[in-house]
Parts: structure tokens; C-alpha cells; sequence
């Protein structure tokens, strides 16, 4: 079994999807790792590094001629010629906010598994990058809140309380006003939990409708002057509802920003549109926006290490399971904890798409089918 690990040739992302010791750890399981030449220099690995540990470097052909490709970020259009049948593709796919890219899949009939619909009790390999994607949110807002008002936040919300804003919530100073919507009960209950000793955030609990959300929002904008709002709508494997509409930014004042973590699912604002960190924001109608569409490519070593460490476990099982689909069809207990996050990450098979959240924000619906019934 060969693991090809390509260079990422997305605008500015420093992240490769496995460490030197990562791919060491695939060696000593007797699994070939093909790194592409310099695949890991922005995230400060080496060649010699990969070698070192028992990899092979060569050509982006020939990390792509592999059983098991794996990437940080979703293949672009050039990279769609390595799309084949029998080929499987481990990254972030965010199918739903990408219709060539979806067609692209479906064409090649390969398999394409998403690290962001692997569910374990959660979504291990979203998380690690959740939580960075929501520090930097805050910090980049912060930033631009100074370009734009010369001041510090007073107040800022933030919808969604899942990884992202508990982590956007945290690295807010004390002194700033937040106030953290959710919708999921136990979520809720948990938010309020863990900033019980935090005075200055308030978490507010409300319904999962996207307008009864927009009425919640225009309420607390009269309530309050909000100078930054980050948005961490995540949905599993759905596009994002846009949250605040065009016609609500005449709520903020000229200069507040908005922080769109949600971008890689179509973003959860209207008026948002993927950035990049060579061009990270714009305005609209006196509201800067920040949509850069892979926030944590600005840190790529402390993100490539922190996505190796939650994505190697199912790496390991891909690659020594040579009758793959044989083994995600195995019971929860014979197959082990690992086996179900696999087989709800699977969003592309044989032509089909086998994510009902990714067919339906497409509107093919006819191209849908369980994957189970793909497999008898």
C-alpha cells in the first residue's frame, strides 16, 4: 500500500498533511509515503526530514499515482486530472460549497473521504483546525478593528458555539462584552457551564431557524454596538445558511468587521466571499470582511502538527486495511472506534454521492446513494 502525500498548491497555504514523523510511523507499519519534493518546506520540514524517516521524495505525479492520497486542502482544477477510479482522496473536500468540484468527483468515480464529516463522537479531524480557526478570527478581527475604527472591541458576537466560537470566546479579552449564540441544548448547557466564572460572556440560547437567528441578532444590535462578529455556522456536510443577510449590515456601524469561519461551507453571511491571506479582506457597504478560506495556513507548522496528530490514527487503518471496503462495512465492534468515522467520511464512491448534505446542496439528489447499498 503506497500513501501519496502532495505538495498543496492552494494561494498561500503553508500546511502539508503529515509530518516527518507521521510518515515514520506509516513506515514502521511496512506502508510505502510518497512526499512530493518540498511539500513540507512552509511548515519547516525538509526533505532530508521525510527521508530521515523513512519516506521517499519525488515528483507531484508521483505522490498522486498512490493508493491513498492525503491533503490538507480541497484538490483544485488542476489537480482534478488525478481524480481516478479505485483512487482514495483523505482531505478537507467542503464539497458542499464547491459545485465543480463535486462534478469532478463524480466524473472520476473516485473515493473521496472528508476530514469534516469524520464523525467519533464528534468531528475529530475538524477540530484541531476549529480550534485555531477560532483564535485567529478574533485576532485578525482585532486587528482589522483597529485599521478600520483606530479602537478595541467593546462587544462582539459570536454564532455558534461549537469549536470555533468556544475558542473565538476564549481568546477575547476580559474586558470585552460577548455574547455566544447557540442553538443545540447540550451544547448550550455546556457553553454556560464553562464561562460561568467569565462575567463578560453571556451565552444565549436560541432556535436552529435561520430567521427567528436573524431576528436575535438585529435585537442585540440595537442592544449593543457590536464591533466584531464571527461567524462558526457548521453544519455536517451541508453549505452554511447565511446568517446575516446584505440587508442587515446597515445593523453595525462603518468599520465593524466580520469574521467568516464558515467560509469553506459557503460562508454564513451573503455577502461573503472566499479571501486569501495575501488579500484577506474587503468592504461592503462600510463593513469589512475577512473570508480568508484557510485561516489556519497562517500557522503551518503548529497546524500541520496538530492535523497529523488527529488524522494519522485513520491514516494508519486506511492504508493497512488493503480490503477497505470490506473493513467499513465490519461492525462498530469488530472494526474498532476508527471504522465509523471512516465510513461517515466517505462522500464519494463509484460515481455516487454519498453524503445526503453534499447531493442536497446541489440539488442532485438523483446522484445520491447509501453507501452501503454501493458496497453489497
Amino acid at each position: 500500500m503506497k500513501v501519496g502525500i502532495p505538495k498543496e498548491i492552494k494561494q498561500h497555504e503553508g500546511r502539508v498533511s503529515l509530518t516527518p514523523k507521521g510518515a515514520k510511523v506509516l513506515s514502521e507499519g511496512f506502508i510505502e509515503v510518497l512526499v512530493e519534493e518540498d511539500a513540507g518546506k512552509k511548515s519547516g520540514f525538509s526533505n532530508e526530514d521525510y527521508e530521515t524517516f523513512g519516506a521517499k521524495v519525488g515528483s507531484r505525479e508521483e505522490a498522486w499515482d498512490s493508493d491513498i492520497v492525503v491533503k490538507v486542502k480541497e484538490p483544485l482544477k488542476e489537480e482534478y486530472k488525478f481524480l481516478k477510479e479505485n483512487k482514495k482522496l483523505f482531505t478537507y473536500w467542503h464539497a458542499a460549497s464547491n459545485l465543480e468540484l463535486t462534478l469532478a468527483a463524480l466524473y472520476s468515480k473516485c473515493t473521496g473521504i472528508a476530514y469534516e464529516t469524520v464523525y467519533n463522537n464528534g468531528f475529530p479531524l475538524l477540530k484541531p483546525m476549529s480550534e485555531i480557526a477560532g483564535k485567529l478570527a478574533v485576532h485578525k478581527g482585532v486587528q482589522y478593528l483597529i485599521k478600520s475604527k483606530n479602537k478595541l472591541p467593546e462587544n462582539v458576537l459570536i454564532i455558534g458555539g461549537g469549536t470555533v466560537g468556544f475558542n473565538a470566546a476564549s481568546t477575547v479579552g476580559e474586558d470585552v462584552k460577548v455574547v455566544i449564540m447557540e442553538s443545540d441544548e447540550k451544547r448550550f448547557s455546556s457553553l454556560k457551564m464553562l464561562f460561568a466564572s467569565k462575567g463578560n460572556v453571556d451565552v444565549e440560547k436560541i432556535e436552529e431557524n435561520p430567521e427567528l437567528i436573524r431576528e436575535s441578532i438585529k435585537r442585540l444590535a440595537k442592544e449593543k454596538d457590536i464591533d466584531l462578529v464571527v461567524g462558526a455556522i457548521y453544519i455536517p456536510g451541508a453549505k452554511a445558511p447565511h446568517i446575516i443577510t446584505k440587508d442587515m449590515l446597515k445593523l453595525f456601524k462603518k468599520g465593524t468587521v466580520l469574521a467568516d469561519v464558515s467560509i469553506d461551507q459557503g460562508g454564513c453571511f451573503e455577502t461573503s466571499r472566499p479571501t486569501t491571506h495575501k488579500k484577506p479582506t474587503y468592504i461592503v457597504e462600510g463593513i469589512v470582511h475577512y473570508c480568508v478560506a484557510n485561516m489556519p495556513g497562517a500557522v503551518p507548522y503548529t497546524s500541520t502538527v496538530a492535523l497529523t496528530e488527529a488524522t494519522l490514527p485513520y491514516v494508519l487503518q486506511l492504508a493497512v486495511h488493503s480490503d477497505f471496503y470490506k473493513y467499513v462495512t465490519a461492525t462498530n465492534k469488530e472494526a474498532g472506534d476508527i471504522y465509523s468515522g471512516l465510513k461517515s467520511g466517505i462522500n464519494f464512491y463509484k460515481g455516487f454521492i454519498t453524503n445526503k448534505a453534499v447531493a442536497a446542496s446541489h440539488n442532485l439528489v438523483e446522484r445520491y446513494k447509501q453507501l452501503d447499498e454501493l458496497l453489497k
